[in-house]
């Protein structure tokens, strides 16, 4: 078997790379950001806001993922920079028995299962194919909320899980948005970026 030695996909415009793999200022990188996507916005409740945002959710990636993947945010600037989607991404090693199949039904079973803080509301998964290999897609939404805060807001995810032809790994692709003005067909259009990943494999051994 070949191993993945990296891999590419296309990434809009409106899209930006969020540095959770190095221990840069989160908080200079949300304002440099914030001058690259907006630069003619006036100091606001709106730009502090966006840069907040920002820095809290590098600060999360970074602790969730341990620099162990990759992301990038959707931000929208109509009616002032917001962020609207972000993604992760990351490769996977697996075992012999791991199969589309058998990801499918474990995600299937973990995606409907509703758990303190995250109550299930939607769940779809599905298969196809990409000119890198077979791929699991999963579509979920769910409500949320954090212990001891009442406080409760919906959101939606698409997951994709890209089995690269010729390798024992996957790559996988998570998008998720709180704002579903984001996207007309959330999953349509995250499948449409995951589509064109470009594995790199280094020569059989």
């Amino acid at each position: 078997m070949r191993q993945l030695s990296g891999y590419t996909f296309d990434v809009p415009v409106d899209w930006y790379a969020l540095p959770v793999d190095d221990n840069s200022s989160a908080h200079d990188f949300a304002r440099s950001l914030l001058q690259e996507v907006a630069p003619a916005v006036p100091a606001s409740d709106n730009a502090t806001a966006f840069v907040a945002d920002v820095e809290d959710i590098v600060t999360r990636l970074r602790l969730e993922t341990g620099g162990a993947a990759s992301a990038a945010a959707l931000v929208r600037t109509t009616g002032g920079p917001r962020l609207a989607a972000i993604v992760t991404h990351l490769v996977h090693d697996l075992d012999d028995d791991d199969t589309p199949e058998s990801y499918e039904a474990f995600t299937r079973q973990a995606l409907n299962r509703s758990i303190p803080g995250n109550r299930s509301l939607e769940a779809d998964t599905w298969q196809l194919e990409c000119a890198a290999g077979r791929v699991v897609g999963a579509r979920h939404v769910a409500q949320r909320s954090e212990p001891g805060n009442d406080e409760q807001w919906a959101e939606q995810r698409t997951i994709f899980a890209v089995f690269v032809t010729g390798t024992r790994q996957m790559i996988q692709f998570t998008f998720i948005t709180s704002d579903f003005m984001a996207f007309s067909d959330m999953a349509s259009e995250t499948w449409s970026l995951v589509a064109t990943v470009r594995p790199d494999l280094e020569a059989a051994a």
